[in-house]
């Protein structure tokens, strides 16, 4: 079975900082490997045993992802895949270079982390599968199988439930606590270091119509009156009349 595990190198979001004359966001932070696609790195590994599958780590990212991939070869993954980005980019750009790059994979089983940490869109997953032309799952909990057919545990409103899919097919793992399962090793470390990542240039992303702004309140017409540079006393008095003229006070 050929499993791929899409990851992602995430910055830390406890050191956003929203700049008030631009709108746009700033980490300062050190960034790494998305807790949630660690899970998904795990339940990859965790399938793979089952199958006797091989795992294809995929990302996007700048240089720095290569760490990345290496610890997630480190955990059980086979073989890397960096598609070099630098910069910010939308969700369906993201989705169109990872598919771009699965596509031509053969790949029976997408395994993917619910949420991010830094933008937490929870887009991504669902726009390969759509791109691929797959169908997905989403709240996976576990999956195990072979032959073309999967058993996957997957919560559904509060309740953990049981269904066979078929292959191929994305699987979204639902929200962990914890740390995962599966964990890279010293050993582990050293061999990945070994292994070539295969390296894809992506191209420039189209300018996005999003941009970052803070909620702007429809203004209202009507009076007002501003008093300034006049006496505390004849102010208040000014401001009690206006007041009182326009019936706001008694």
């Amino acid at each position: 079975m050929k499993i791929a595990v899409l990851i992602k190198h995430a910055v830390d979001v406890r050191s956003v900082r929203i700049d008030p004359e631009t709108g746009t966001p700033s980490f300062t932070g050190k960034p790494g490997l998305d807790r949630a696609d660690l899970h998904a790195i795990s339940d990859a590994v965790d399938l793979k045993e089952t199958c006797a599958g091989h795992i294809t780590a995929v990302g996007i990212g700048p240089a720095a992802l290569k760490d990345d991939l290496v610890t997630a070869m480190a955990t059980g993954v086979d073989e890397a895949i960096h598609i070099q980005f630098e910069g910010e980019a939308d969700t369906l750009f993201v989705a169109q270079q990872l598919a771009d790059a699965l596509r031509d994979g053969e790949f029976d089983v997408i395994l993917t982390g619910k949420l991010s940490e830094d933008y937490g869109t929870g887009q991504v997953g669902q726009q390969v599968a759509e791109l691929l032309g797959i169908p997905h799952l989403a709240n996976v909990i576990s999956a195990n199988g072979a032959d073309g057919v999967l058993t996957v545990n997957y919560e559904l409103d509060g309740f953990a439930d049981e269904i066979e899919v078929p292959t191929p097919i994305l699987l979204v793992n639902g929200a962990r606590e914890g740390e995962p399962k599966r964990h890279s090793s010293l050993r582990g470390m050293m061999t990945a270091r070994k292994k070539a990542v295969a390296v894809i240039d992506a191209p420039d992303a189209p300018a996005s119509a999003l941009t970052w702004s803070a909620p702007m309140a429809a203004r209202r017409g009507g009076d007002r009156i501003v008093v300034r540079d006049e006496d505390p006393v004849e102010a208040a008095k000014k401001l009690a009349a206006w007041l009182r003229e326009h019936r706001l006070v008694g």
